[in-house]
């Protein structure tokens, strides 16, 4: 059984109308204000590497955001990006370029899908 609110139902329905009641614009205006006060700008323009195209994205429980794209992949920690490429000539590096899908499993492990029909683990 729900517990009664200790100001009553009628205070409550004081502090409803009250509120209901109160312009519009004045509680706009003051809670955009006081937003904008308080408000710290979290977004800001970073440009990758040869400008990609992302066709996919993933943040891990790390925080690092992964970029998969038609030229590769991308690991971005909020300060500079790292570009993974396809590279035969480099052990451990992408087997090809066109990366479509990601997706980190229960270990934290990051799996990405490689056209033509390849999946990675790191």
């Amino acid at each position: 059984m729900p517990t009664p609110h200790p100001l009553g139902p009628a205070a409550l329905g004081v502090v409803l109308a009250a509120c209901l009641l109160a312009p519009a614009s004045e509680q706009a205006g003051s809670s955009s204000e006081r937003w904008e006060r308080g408000a710290t700008p979290v977004f800001r323009h970073a440009r990758l590497q040869n400008d990609i195209a992302p066709t996919a994205m993933l943040q891990d429980r790390d925080g690092l955001i992964w970029i998969g794209s038609q030229t590769g992949l991308v690991s971005w920690d909020g300060y500079r990006s790292r570009q993974h490429i396809a590279d035969p000539n480099v052990p451990g590096s992408l087997p090809a370029a066109f990366v479509n899908a990601l997706h980190e499993d229960r270990q934290g492990r990051l799996w990405a899908r490689i056209c033509p029909r390849k999946v990675l683990r790191r």
